[in-house]
């Protein structure tokens, strides 16, 4: 889900709605197992819960706009690469 702009992202999480209120946001996502998970930032860490379930923890600590707030889980497709040695990750929905 991603859809908040631009006042309408306090509909599903705790929030100031307001255009130029800039926060930061951490965001833990409990999935199967089997999903991959996106949101802003970086991804903190995964864990393997004892029910098959895995919870992820992502971290954006640059300020922004809360209707830029996105959460995504699914089958995604991980594909990685670099650029100028550093590691870059991209996940999306690729056609077979």
């Amino acid at each position: 889900w991603t859809q908040g702009e631009t006042e309408a992202t306090s509909v599903w999480v705790p929030t100031i709605d307001r255009p130029n209120q800039k926060t930061t946001q951490e965001i833990l996502l409990t999935v199967p197992s089997k999903f991959v998970t996106l949101s802003n930032g970086k991804m903190v860490s995964q864990k393997k819960n004892t029910d098959g379930t895995r919870t992820d923890h992502w971290k954006m600590d640059q300020p922004h706009t809360p209707y830029l707030f996105f959460i995504g889980a699914g089958d995604f497709a991980v594909v990685k690469d670099s650029y100028k040695g550093k590691e870059r990750r991209f996940a999306g929905i690729i056609q077979p």
